[in-house]
């Protein structure tokens, strides 16, 4: 018998691939006073970090944090229910010499908490346009020995630029969990999009005007909360 080796072919991913976390928000039932009732899953869906004078945040769409439509503030699902905290999915940092076939990549999930004592959010919505713009943002503190690649502010050359360096007609990603359904080493799937409406004009949603722009995708439910980016060339890699 001819005994055979399996040799690992070293491959490279855009760093952009490790950005996008999945998550899931949570409702801890009410118990019996000595331990916490059955948890419901309210929705899932994706993330990513920003980090900002070293304070790390979990960024993801408003109604993932509140089970809350953006439009009538009530509950999406029944029953009617507060998340109380959000899981997310994480892999840990590879070892030595990369990832490899033969090294299993460890998954496990950390959660943050939703809501204080009194039952206020702990998360962050805009200042102005508050549940209107579909965006939140939590404070969290991002565990020693797992991979996570926050975003930072650009503070580049274009940092000035504003939307001016995106136009209408130009594609995008979508980096995220459609239906939770992921790639290998729980990667996030990307689907490609078209920037529809032109960046640097705000667009209007039931008479208000917002600060967004829109983009044409085929998206599904479990992409609330997907960063949407435009990558020129293969500049990063992990």
């Amino acid at each position: 018998m001819t005994e055979s080796t399996v040799q690992d072919v070293k491959i490279k991913l855009p760093q952009e691939a490790f950005r996008a976390v999945f998550v899931e928000a949570v409702s801890e039932g009410p118990g019996d006073g000595d331990s916490p009732g059955p948890e419901v899953v309210t929705a899932t869906g994706s993330g990513f970090f920003y980090r900002v004078e070293g304070k790390d945040f979990l960024v993801s769409a408003r109604h993932i944090f509140s089970n809350r439509s953006r439009k009538t503030n009530e509950h999406l699902n029944s029953p009617a229910v507060e998340p109380t905290y959000v899981r997310v999915r994480f892999r840990d940092r590879p070892p030595e010499g990369g990832y490899t076939s033969t090294v299993p990549v460890n998954i496990g999930y950390v959660q943050y908490r939703l809501l204080d004592e009194d039952g206020s959010p702990t998360w962050l919505e805009h200042s102005t346009y508050r549940r209107f713009l579909d965006v939140a943002a939590l404070s969290v503190a991002i565990p020693d020995g797992i991979l996570a690649l926050p975003w930072e502010p650009d503070d580049g050359p274009n940092a000035d630029l504003g939307f001016a360096k995106y136009w209408v007609a130009q594609d995008v990603s979508i980096v995220g969990f459609p239906y939770g359904l992921m790639g290998g080493f729980d990667l996030p799937l990307w689907v490609r999009g078209t920037i529809a409406s032109e960046p640097e004009i705000p667009f209007t949603v039931d008479d208000q005007d917002l600060p967004l722009f829109l983009v044409d995708a085929r998206t599904r439910e479990g992409q609330s909360g997907s960063p949407t980016l435009q990558r020129r060339g293969h500049r990063g890699s992990s």
